[in-house]
């Protein structure tokens, strides 16, 4: 029985035990690759400094539906889209409340691109790229049955297609 020899030599081992944790380094690699290169999409956006005046005759004021001589606050919001991809704006609330149920003559939203300010039509969707600055402006009728005074506090919700809600708070002047 001695000279029975079934074992297995010590550098062969090595060489099996080489070759499986080679393998298994490959392959963690790729998988490490694979999760790496899924580019996280996340909305972000900030609000930055807004502007909030009183207007005595709307009408005066670019891209609005008034006609008349009827004052207002005019809102400007500055967003900074600082998120990995464009933001489409799809909903605005003020006072957490959606702008349809105000209606559309007492409240007007337009959009700037560069120094060009584009009126957006009624629910249509705004949008911010990536790595850029657009402005949003919004004019509030004053009266009309909207309890907006000088001095009262709003919250202006700015909802995106994905479901994000970016808000700013400030007081009408």
């Amino acid at each position: 029985m001695r000279g029975d020899k079934s074992a297995v030599s010590p550098a062969f081992l090595m060489v099996i035990i080489i070759s499986v944790v080679f393998t298994i380094a490959i392959a963690a690699s790729f998988w490490v690759i694979g999760v790496t290169n899924q580019h996280p999409r996340f909305e972000r956006v900030e609000v930055i400094p807004t502007h909030c005046e009183y207007i005595n005759n709307l009408a005066a004021v670019n891209n609005t539906v008034w006609t008349e001589e009827v004052g207002g606050w005019k809102i400007t919001l500055e967003l900074r889209n600082t998120g990995m991809t464009e933001v489409t704006i799809d909903n605005v609330f003020i006072n957490s409340k959606e702008i349809d149920e105000y209606g559309h003559k007492l409240i007007t939203v337009w959009q700037a691109y560069g120094r060009e300010q584009v009126f957006v039509p009624w629910r249509e969707k705004m949008t911010c790229v990536s790595g850029k600055s657009d402005s949003i402006y919004m004019v509030i009728q004053d009266g009309a049955g909207i309890m907006f005074t000088p001095g009262k506090n709003i919250e202006v919700a700015l909802q995106t297609d994905a479901g994000n809600t970016f808000r700013k708070m400030f007081t009408l002047s």
